[in-house]
């Protein structure tokens, strides 16, 4: 998997009119105001991405292998979740 590791912050620029996404390293992405209403939102869930990701792959690793649930929705919601890791580690 090859993505710039966490932690990463959304940074608001000081006139309010956008916010930079940041690792400890590097600018990762800039996201302007003009652009997107939701601009503070969306910068707080993308900063958040790796930790999700981290989170995610941690609960879908406690799932044992066989007999996960007879429920539907709860096959389904593993299936939503081994999904996005396999999207997001390619």
């Amino acid at each position: 998997m090859a993505y710039t590791p966490g932690p990463w912050n959304a940074v608001q620029w000081f006139s309010n009119r956008g916010v930079n996404i940041v690792s400890e390293r590097m600018f990762l992405c800039e996201i302007s105001k003009s652009r997107d209403p939701n601009f503070a939102d969306d910068a707080r869930l993308m900063a958040a991405a790796p930790r999700l990701l981290e989170a995610l792959q941690a609960v879908y690793d406690e799932l044992p292998e066989e007999g996960i649930s007879t429920r539907h929705s709860t096959r389904m919601a593993t299936e939503k979740a081994r999904a996005v890791i396999a999207e997001v580690k390619g």
